[in-house]
């Protein structure tokens, strides 16, 4: 049996036989091993990521100076790895046009006036005469039209039996004691503002008189041998004598006459009668074509730069020409009973002047 298991005796069948197998373990045995600790076999452990170092981030800062191209936006931002955007060039868009202002309306022929309230040369008057009140000095009821330090015209009358009902003055240009004239067929364009009240606004205006008959006038045309009412003016009326009643709760009112629709006729121009507010301003602009044919002239009247009449019409008659003025005429005054219950009435023109032409429409 010991020699049955003898390997070494390699002399012998059995002795070769285990002496082979023995060696061939041993060789595959060194191979394993070989292959294990060389890399050359897979391996079986579980992989485990390695910590990976993060790259410190770029910081770009581009600046491009204002200056080197006009328009370009100057870049300072840090992107942390980023890449800065190279800049483009925005070219600087053209201004856009300011509209430039459109100034208070003026001549449109750039015409003088030719006669001006408050101007030292063209703006010389004198008072009207026919029921006129007071002096020239204005301090007091019934002083007369009194020219103020900023060039405004103030104008108060107060009741003083029936002798009393006129504080107006009529512009004379050259300073001679007569009117101003008014050429026929002419064109005129009168711009003043009104006050409803004394110089600083106080109280009373012109109204509200709530008698039975408060008619008066602030500005007219006037025939120069007229022998009653005149046609063309702005008055201030009583809606229900006009067929008019129920406008502005019957209260006094604005309207404007010619001679196709004067004082005594009942009717006022078409479109003129207006609502009144005491102690508003007005701003007014009237246009006149002189005429004293029927239908030879035409009158057109803005009230705040709205037209409120235009009308085809003589503008003064039973004379070969005419003049103007402006102020108070409280005519039922010079009546009694005047049919007012105003005892005192006053208003302020801070601007007057009539231009040649037709001018100056809103």
């Amino acid at each position: 049996m010991r020699d049955w298991f003898n390997v070494t005796d390699t002399s012998r069948p059995v002795g070769k036989f285990w002496f082979g197998f023995v060696w061939s373990i041993f060789t595959i045995l060194a191979l394993i091993l070989i292959w294990a600790f060389t890399g050359c076999a897979p391996k079986a452990t579980t992989r485990v990521a390695s910590p990976r170092t993060t790259p410190a981030p770029i910081a770009t800062t581009t600046t491009i100076p204002a200056a080197a191209v006009q328009g370009v936006i100057t870049y300072a931002t840090t992107i942390p790895g980023t890449p800065e955007p190279t800049p483009v060039p925005t070219p600087t868009p053209p201004p856009t046009p300011v509209p430039t202002p459109v100034p208070t309306a003026v001549p449109s022929t750039g015409l003088a006036p030719l006669w001006q309230q408050g101007n030292p040369t063209l703006g010389h008057w004198y008072n009207a005469n026919t029921y006129q009140c007071g002096g020239p000095n204005g301090t007091t009821v019934n002083g007369g039209p009194s020219q103020q330090s900023n060039g405004a015209v103030y104008f108060v009358l107060g009741v003083n039996g029936t002798q009393c009902g006129r504080d107006q003055l009529l512009p004379s240009p050259n300073n001679d004691g007569n009117p101003m004239y008014l050429a026929n067929g002419a064109w005129y364009t009168w711009v003043f503002h009104y006050v409803d009240g004394s110089p600083n606004g106080s109280a009373p205006g012109m109204g509200l008189d709530t008698g039975a008959d408060p008619d008066s006038l602030i500005w007219q045309i006037h025939g120069a041998t007229e022998p009653g009412a005149p046609c063309t003016r702005i008055d201030f009326v009583n809606p229900k004598y006009y067929n008019a009643a129920s406008f502005n709760g019957g209260k006094q009112s604005w309207a404007v006459f010619d001679c196709n629709y004067p004082n005594a006729s009942g009717h006022v121009v078409p479109g003129s009668m207006q609502v009144y507010t005491p102690g508003v301003d007005v701003d007014w602009v009237v246009q006149v074509k002189i005429s004293a044919a029927v239908n030879g002239g035409e009158v057109k009247v803005y009230k705040d730069g709205s037209l409120i009449c235009d009308d085809i019409s003589a503008t003064y008659h039973n004379s070969t020409k005419s003049w103007w003025n402006y102020g108070i005429y409280k005519w039922r005054w010079e009546q009694n009973p005047s049919g007012s219950n105003m005892t005192k009435v006053q208003d302020t023109f801070t601007s007057m002047a009539i231009y040649p032409g037709q001018v100056l429409a809103p």
